[in-house]
């Protein structure tokens, strides 16, 4: 392995950069193998972008990367692997949590893997974080017929025709991990112990997570539709039960509510009508938005 490119999406973390820049130094220090350290700057502030100059300008194994606006952090991990010229691939966040020591140790597993995947220890995580991971797996797993490990971080090691495969995606909503999952390739999982956040704090809300759940629902296939279609099936057979026991009352001489039983199933069938068309209209949409094939990520500046 005679060059290894570490990709690093920044956003707004521009206090941990020379310290991830000095640990990568070290960490290489001790191999022989030569590094490239690309950070995407994801739309950040200009104070994040002059400490990614004044690093580049020390180093000329460090590249710069400026996206010009913040289009997310699986285009920025797209744009650096595009951009990226070694024999493996490391993509690893900017705040520190990522261990950068276990570097060699990712990279020796890639000589019998094509993937080298992180998983991240749960003893630091609350009991409540926990019952919310397993649920939130459990059912995107279940929706997507796919298993979903959301202890996978992305803190990854890929080799060369991985990142080149990779490349060749253009849809506009995608995940890094999922399309690794997607792509088949022979993966090793190695356990790892995250560091406590040093700087900032993580920009990823309860709204991403829910957006990432779509992202892999839809990613994965189109079975989310034939979901709602069976509980659709099976509203409706609800409803003519409903029916068929007013309209047996009703034979009986016992008085039915009809402004009730009539509103009930308004309500309901409204209500089916609305999710069917909004699942329908999501697949239009990612149709419409790959039709426009728009880039996934504008460069502004590159140094």
């Amino acid at each position: 392995m005679k060059l290894v490119s570490i990709v690093v999406p920044v956003y707004k973390c521009q206090d941990s950069l020379r310290p991830l820049h000095d640990r990568v130094k070290e960490i290489f220090g001790h191999i022989e193998t030569a590094f490239e350290l690309i950070f995407v700057d994801d739309g950040g502030d200009q104070r994040t972008w002059e400490t990614i100059r004044e690093i580049v300008d020390a180093d000329k194994r460090v590249k710069g990367l400026r996206l010009s606006r913040n289009f997310g952090q699986h285009p920025a991990i797209m744009a650096g692997i595009r951009a990226s010229n070694g024999d493996a691939v490391l993509v690893m966040d900017c705040d520190l949590q990522d261990p950068v020591e276990m570097i060699p140790t990712f990279l020796a597993a890639l000589s019998d893997a094509d993937i080298v995947c992180s998983q991240r220890s749960v003893s630091g995580d609350s009991y409540w974080r926990r019952f919310q991971n397993q649920v939130y797996a459990k059912l995107i797993s279940w929706v997507t017929g796919n298993k979903i490990n959301l202890r996978l971080g992305s803190f990854t090691a890929i080799n060369r025709n991985v990142a080149n495969e990779y490349g060749k995606f253009t849809e506009p909503d995608h995940h890094f991990l999922y399309i690794l999952k997607w792509l088949g390739y022979k993966t090793e999982v190695i356990n790892i112990e995250r560091s406590p956040r040093m700087h900032g704090k993580s920009s990823y809300r309860l709204v991403d997570r829910l957006k990432h759940a779509a992202r892999g629902a839809l990613f994965f296939s189109s079975r989310i539709i034939g979901i709602v279609s069976l509980v659709g099936l099976l509203v409706v057979f609800c409803g003519l039960v409903l029916l068929g026991l007013i309209l047996v009352q009703s034979l009986g001489g016992s008085p039915v509510s009809g402004w009730l039983s009539v509103m009930s199933s308004i309500i309901v069938f409204s209500g089916l009508n609305i999710v069917l068309s909004a699942v329908i209209g999501l697949y239009i949409v990612k149709t419409y938005e790959k039709s426009k094939n728009r880039p996934l990520y504008v460069i502004s500046e590159e140094i």
